[in-house]
Order: structure tokens, then C-alpha cells, then sequence
């Protein structure tokens, strides 16, 4: 099984056209970068979710905060890590059920980039 590429067809070139390649991404942060073998760089695979890893410490910091964000949300996860896709797919499904319920974005919760936020008063 090969590792999923999160690139979305992002390539590096130059204004002349010489193209250097095609950048690849983090599964968990979404962090590119250009793969150069023997660059001395570490790079790895995650072997819960088959995805490309950058182990920079803040996607491991963000991988935290995500994964106890939802543990306290009661989200049920089926994996050891939370992939950048599936955060935001279960944060859109989270602010659909909070907008069905008649409640209003910057007023009644705050959805950012770090999860979705219901104030409790």
C-alpha cells in the first residue's frame, strides 16, 4: 500500500517554466514541501491513516490539540490520529448541526480554525 499524497497539484517552478517538482504535504497539518532524497530531512508515513508525515513539532502540537479537543466532544474516533480532512469534515457536520438548530455563527458559537466553540452562560 502506498502512502496518500496530499498535494492538490501544487507543483514548484520557476517564471521561466522549469518546473522542480511536485510538492507533497503532511497529512495532519497540511504543511508542503518538496521531497529532495538525501537532503538529510526526516519525513515519515503515518501507519494509522496511510498519509505522508512532515514531524514537524507544531503538527505534533496541533495533532494534540485536536485529538483532546475531540476526545472532550465526544467525537468517536476510528484511528490514533485525526487527519486534516476528516477535522474538517466533522467540524463542518458540527457547525450544520449547530446552524439546523436555529443557532447563529458569532453569536451563539465561534467556529475557527481550531474547532468549534459552544459558550456556556
Amino acid at each position: 500500500m502506498t502512502p496518500r499524497l496530499q498535494t492538490g497539484g501544487a507543483y514548484l517552478a520557476t517564471a521561466a517554466g522549469h518546473v522542480y517538482g511536485e510538492l507533497v504535504g503532511c497529512v495532519h497539518c497540511q504543511y508542503k514541501w518538496l521531497p529532495q532524497p538525501g537532503s538529510g530531512t526526516t519525513r515519515g508515513v503515518c501507519l494509522s491513516c496511510n498519509g505522508l508525515l512532515c514531524h514537524r513539532a507544531e503538527c505534533y502540537a496541533e495533532q494534540r490539540r485536536h485529538l483532546a479537543w475531540a476526545t472532550r466532544n465526544g467525537w468517536i474516533l476510528t484511528r490514533s490520529c485525526l487527519p486534516f480532512t476528516e477535522w474538517c469534515y466533522r467540524t463542518r457536520d458540527a457547525l450544520d448541526r449547530h446552524e439546523s438548530g436555529g443557532k447563529r455563527q458569532g453569536v451563539d458559537f465561534q467556529l475557527d480554525q481550531s474547532g468549534l466553540y459552544v459558550p456556556l452562560w
